[in-house]
């Protein structure tokens, strides 16, 4: 007496499901809707699961997703702040990617929860370059720094600030 097929769900809070479903689960590919969301992909036992394209008011995401998490490849377009494309872990930017702010800054390295965190390489929109290790979002450690005049130093940074 369970919903096997194609079909469309409709709840009384108005959340909307259209695919497909196999002993009243949602499973494969279908479209999801509610006040918060639209996710277009794949499910596995009613949980977004696979490749999938998600839109909320904040964000779009489009990659892969494991039990309702990113998780892998992905890229994501963060409204009124930037756009990252690489690796995903856990939910969050997690990995090696590349981070493109609205204001023109660039950095390609390792990120960890959301932050720069190991080696990489941060363009400032000034044209200024920073390359060597960052921790906790800030430069850390010994680098190579190029201003846009061309002069390159070899700096220490201690939580973002040179010593």
């Amino acid at each position: 007496n369970e919903f096997t097929g194609w079909g469309r769900e409709i709840w009384r809070d108005g959340r909307i499901y259209e695919g497909k479903f196999i002993n009243g689960k949602i499973f494969g590919k279908g479209i999801y809707k509610d006040d918060s969301m639209l996710y277009t992909g794949y499910f596995h036992n009613s949980i977004k699961n696979g490749f999938g394209e998600l839109f909320t008011e904040y964000y779009h995401f489009l990659g892969n997703i494991v039990n309702d998490s990113f998780e892998g490849e992905g890229r994501i377009d963060i409204y009124n702040e930037g756009s990252y494309e690489g690796n995903f872990a856990n939910g969050k930017i997690n990995g090696y990617g590349i981070f493109k702010w609205i204001n023109g800054d660039y950095y390609e390295g390792y990120m960890k929860n959301g932050i720069m965190d190991g080696y990489g390489k941060l363009t400032s929109s000034n044209g200024n370059k920073y390359e060597g290790q960052f921790k906790n979002g800030k430069m850390h450690g010994i680098g190579t720094l190029r201003k846009r005049d061309g002069t390159v130093f070899k700096v220490k940074f201690v939580n973002g600030n040179p010593v």
